[in-house]
């Protein structure tokens, strides 16, 4: 049935701005995953859209870096990023959507 509507003076709205998920590195790529849809869809964003991206792999957590996502939904990996996960290794990864200057 749902919860009773909101009566009171004064309306709250929210945004969701980070998700953390966990996905598999790429193989044949080092360094590179995917934003799977319904994150970016969540979060409002897509591709062009830069993001705030942190990983945990075996080795800990890496980053933050801040990436402009590729029409793949996959955020351009550069030196460091190909040195934080292994090819196909299962990796968690934080993604914030208002990345503008908080890396």
């Amino acid at each position: 049935m749902g919860a009773p509507a909101y009566t009171g003076g004064n309306v709250m709205s929210h945004k969701i701005v980070e998700v953390t998920y966990t996905t598999s590195a790429q193989r044949s790529a080092p360094g590179r995953f995917t934003v799977p849809a319904e994150v970016c869809s969540v979060l409002g964003i897509d591709r062009g859209s830069s993001v705030r991206i942190e990983v945990l792999s075996a080795s800990g957590w890496h980053g933050p870096v801040v990436r402009e996502l590729k029409s793949d939904r996959e955020p351009q990996p550069v030196g460091e990023m190909r040195e934080w996960m292994a090819p196909g290794e299962t990796i968690t990864v934080r993604v914030r959507a208002d990345a503008a200057g908080q890396a």
